[in-house]
């Protein structure tokens, strides 16, 4: 498995493997076979758990819906605290009548040892985008706690066609790592 057909390039020599991934020239056409290594296959077993999707957290509020999928990716030891980083991703998709325009963003974010901030600011990843009638917006992005478990939600202001301003809320999502080797 991990078959893929490249035909923008030609390789015409094989990788050591040290990469993870070997490349064998194709043939006429100038198509390249890409296939898994050893390392590859070990990667996706010893990291199963942690990149396995298990929940997918959705809301709808004023004709925008929110969707969040969170992943444990580990722990970086420093003294005298563990931090426990996650990637999420989250997708917006507009389904009201008119196109919206994403202005700011509000997550309040708490873990198990009682820490509680409110993170505010312009847009997302560095982005206001527009979302047509029907379109969506996708991004990701990290985030880092003291604790192995946590909880984070929020809300985005959007701007309407119409120049109206409307909340629409981030489903509470939680941040668990219990049960996962890091």
């Amino acid at each position: 498995w991990y078959q893929r057909r490249v035909r923008e390039a030609v390789v015409s020599t094989q990788s050591t493997g040290s990469s993870g991934i070997n490349a064998e020239y194709g043939g006429p056409g100038g198509v390249a076979s890409y296939y898994s290594t050893d390392m590859l296959h070990k990667f996706h077993e010893d990291n199963f758990d942690r990149l396995r999707l298990k929940d997918v957290h959705v809301q709808t509020t004023a004709g925008i819906r929110v969707f969040v999928c969170t992943f444990y990716m580990g722990s970086k030891s420093e003294a005298p605290t563990d931090q426990h980083w996650w990637r999420y991703t989250i997708m917006i998709e507009n389904l009201g009548d008119v196109a919206v325009q994403l202005r700011e963003r509000t997550w309040c974010i708490y873990s198990e040892n009682d820490y509680r901030e409110t993170i505010t600011g312009t847009g997302v990843v560095g982005q206001e985008p527009i979302i047509p009638v029907g379109g969506c917006f996708q991004y990701s992005s990290m985030i880092n706690l003291r604790s192995p478990t946590g909880h984070m939600w929020g809300t985005y202001l959007f701007e309407r066609e119409d120049k109206k301003l409307c909340n629409a809320s981030i489903p509470p999502s939680l941040l668990e790592s219990r049960g996962l080797s890091t």
